[in-house]
């Protein structure tokens, strides 16, 4: 069973996947999507310095790929998004979506439930 949600301009990304998660009523579900944010903060891994760091986007942002999992934790919904952004220079980079303030201008989200 799955469910396709188009997400209100304005709307943070991290809080639509949890309420679409949430009225599935299942506890794993595969994530995907397509569309554009207004900025973006992405959780980054350097591998030759074998660090992590934030890297912030400022929009709009393109979603060129966007794959991930919502898991129910106890009363809490765990996101792991996988995500790769391209900006209105070209600049692209990929990393673990930061969620909390990331406002999407256009965007549709597809959970399947595992």
């Amino acid at each position: 069973m799955g469910l396709t949600i188009d997400v209100p301009e304005g709307t943070d990304l991290g809080s639509a996947i949890r309420r679409a998660f949430l009225s599935l009523g299942c506890v794993r579900a595969r994530v995907g999507g397509e569309g554009t944010l207004s900025s973006a903060r992405l959780l980054c891994h350097d591998q030759r310095r074998m660090t992590s760091y934030e890297e912030d986007f400022n929009g709009p942002v393109e979603i060129l790929s966007l794959d991930g999992e919502a898991t129910l934790r106890g009363s809490a919904v765990d996101l792991r998004i996988h995500i790769v952004l391209t900006g209105p220079d070209g600049r692209g980079a990929g990393g673990l979506l930061v969620t909390g303030g990331v406002p999407v201008c256009n965007a549709r989200i597809t959970l399947d439930q595992d």
